[in-house]
Formats: C-alpha cells, sequence, structure tokens
C-alpha cells in the first residue's frame, strides 16, 4: 500500500469514526469516553497506538469532537481533527 494510500484510508477512517460517535453519542446522551473513542477507532481500521495518540492530541476535546454531530463540528475543530490525523499518521 502506497503512503498516500494509507494516509487517506487512514484520514476516512477517523472521520467514519467521528460521525459513528455523533450517531452513539445523540443516542447514548453524552460524549464518549477516551478508551471508547479509542475502541472504536481501533475497529475502524487504526491502530491502538495510533487511536490512542489521537486522543491523546486532541486531549480534553476529544470526547466532545467525537460526541459531536457533523454540522457541530467549527473550522477550528476540523483543523484540530486534521492535525491529529496527520500527527498520528505515522506511529
Amino acid at each position: 500500500m502506497s503512503v498516500f494510500t494509507f494516509k487517506r484510508r487512514a484520514i476516512l477512517l477517523s472521520f467514519g469514526a467521528i460521525s459513528l460517535f455523533g450517531l452513539v453519542a445523540a443516542a447514548c446522551g453524552g460524549d464518549p469516553s477516551n478508551d471508547e473513542i479509542v475502541d472504536r477507532l481501533v475497529d475502524e481500521g487504526l491502530s491502538e497506538d495510533q487511536a490512542t495518540c489521537m486522543v491523546d492530541e486532541l486531549g480534553d476535546d476529544a470526547g466532545r469532537l467525537f460526541g459531536a454531530d457533523e454540522d457541530e463540528i467549527s473550522d477550528e475543530d476540523a483543523e484540530k481533527l486534521f492535525g491529529a490525523v496527520f500527527s498520528c499518521i505515522e506511529v
């Protein structure tokens, strides 16, 4: 798999997980825990190290961002998410 394909896949998986978490959070009435985020990202195809890195990069915002509906994510939030993806892609 080329580096480009790998990075693209990881980004798509990460944002797919974000969308899924928004649905889960809406159904459960709360933000997912960091452990739930890591587990879901791993289920979506990231390594545990990559998933943990993303949660660490997002810090206190991880639950809010992964629990948000798509229309609740600001441009600043999207930049933070992309930054975490690119920081963690090669972990």
